[in-house]
């Protein structure tokens, strides 16, 4: 996604930097006000006296937990900071495109989506999230740099240029969704990674209907941006990648949406029901959170961004429901082989059923909820105006409910930052204890 905004940022930015720089600076002491050292050492920050209580520990988040309560009460932003943009050895540090925060080792990693690729990892983000819920005043606890881990060629190679825009670190690999582009020397994959060394183990290619081919396959530049890990009771891991936006051959305002089957050899990918995008084609899917499967629960958290002359960028945080299988649609085996792809005839009614590759018959899936990011004034989130793309569950409050980390991607621009934001969701004294309440909406309002 950097390269493709690369022409459009400058141009819009340029005659309105003074203005969004002053914007920003004035809109992260209000919810952190921060300083961080240009060599890449620890990053402090101090937020405006809060309600909630301190202490972060490193439990599982549940469906209760995870979402606003009621669903409309929304998100508040707890600590907003801006992140180095060189590392401790001051080469350049950005571009970050996907996080993923382990809390055991309280540990965030940073996927960038440089051409060369790599991952950069934070420590301290627990107490730091503690200090921010509490609402402590003055300098918070530092945001520790640990190391870079660089993303190289090993038992397979990697092409000239990644585009790393997912991230699911998983036991002892690191999967990271490439986006790619509509060629053959840089094609969309899904890429395993050794977490300890950085050597790339396997690289996955997209299924049949994702292949470029005339008319059909991803649009340029807007492969998948998303990788999430679902878990279900009594099931095996499964990773869930999403398209930026709709195939050539879908019509506009959907995703596909994949389910990667993993296993020791490799992953097979199965098709599952599209979901449904606002604003006909303007909106994007940057990332994907699945909700713990528990009593019921469920669903995926999507984050969603547009860029738009003269408006600038636009964030959003959907709601949908657990992912729901195609009509049954068989699984295509993905290869780590690299293969030429080739045209495939379109489908007929009759076989859309059973085609991988042809749209759901039943249409895409509408979301349930829908949260502005951007939006001012009392009960709403209020962060800066950027290109939110990572998200990350985070440390678990003191009070039960998750942490949700947000992160920009710079671009590698003068005129953008490298952003973490820190949410957490709001729950009304009224709401029970178990379950969300929320008034009855139609897929057209929050669409």
């Amino acid at each position: 996604m950097a390269r493709r905004l690369q022409g459009l940022i400058p141009t819009f930015f340029a005659s309105q930097f003074l203005a969004q720089t002053v914007a920003v600076l004035d809109v992260l002491p209000l919810a952190a006000g921060l300083t961080a050292s240009a060599a890449g050492r620890a990053v402090k920050g101090s937020v405006q006296p809060g309600t909630h209580l301190a202490g972060v520990i490193p439990s599982a988040a549940t469906p209760t937990s995870s979402l606003p309560c009621p669903l409309e009460a929304g998100w508040e932003a707890l600590l907003t900071l801006r992140l180095p943009r060189v590392d401790r050895s001051g080469r350049p540090s950005g571009g970050f495109s996907a996080a993923a925060y382990d809390p055991n080792s309280d540990t965030l990693q940073l996927l960038s989506d440089a051409p060369n690729g790599f991952v950069q990892r934070w420590g301290g983000l627990r107490a730091l999230v503690a200090a921010a819920a509490k609402g402590q005043t003055g300098p918070l606890p530092s945001l520790q740099p640990r190391d870079v881990l660089p993303l190289r060629s090993g038992q397979a190679r990697l092409p000239k240029e990644m585009d790393g825009e997912g991230l699911v670190p998983l036991g002892a690999d690191l999967w990271v969704a490439s986006e790619g582009r509509r060629n053959a020397s840089r094609p969309a994959q899904l890429l395993r990674f050794d977490a300890a060394t950085g050597e790339l183990r396997q690289a996955l290619e997209m299924p049949a209907a994702w292949q470029p081919a005339p008319g059909r396959g991803l649009e340029e530049n807007k492969g998948p941006e998303s990788l999430a890990l679902w878990r279900r009771a009594g099931k095996a891991d499964t990773l869930l990648m999403a398209s930026e936006t709709a195939l050539l051959q879908d019509p506009v305002g959907q995703a596909r949406l994949l389910r990667w089957e993993l296993s020791a050899s490799g992953a097979v990918a199965h098709s599952l029901r599209s979901l449904a995008l606002p604003g006909g084609g303007l909106w994007s899917l940057t990332e994907l959170l699945a909700l713990p499967e528990h009593r019921g629960g469920g669903g995926l958290l999507a984050l969603l961004r547009r860029f738009e002359q003269p408006g600038g960028w636009g964030g959003r945080l959907l709601l949908y429901p657990s992912p729901a299988p195609t009509s049954k649609a068989p699984s295509l085996a993905a290869k780590a082989a690299s293969r030429a792809s080739t045209p495939m005839p379109p489908a007929s009614p009759a076989a859309a059923s059973t085609n991988v590759g042809s749209v759901n018959p039943i249409g895409p899936m509408p979301p349930i909820q829908g949260w502005d990011l951007l939006a001012r004034g009392p009960g709403n989130t209020g962060l800066p105006a950027d290109n939110w793309e990572g998200m990350s569950w985070g440390p678990t409050l003191a009070d039960g409910r998750a942490s949700l980390l947000l992160v920009t991607d710079d671009n590698f621009n003068p005129f953008q930052s490298n952003l973490l934001a820190v949410l957490a969701p709001r729950r009304l004294a009224n709401c029970p204890a178990k379950g969300n309440r929320s008034s009855r909406r139609s897929a057209a309002d929050i669409l």
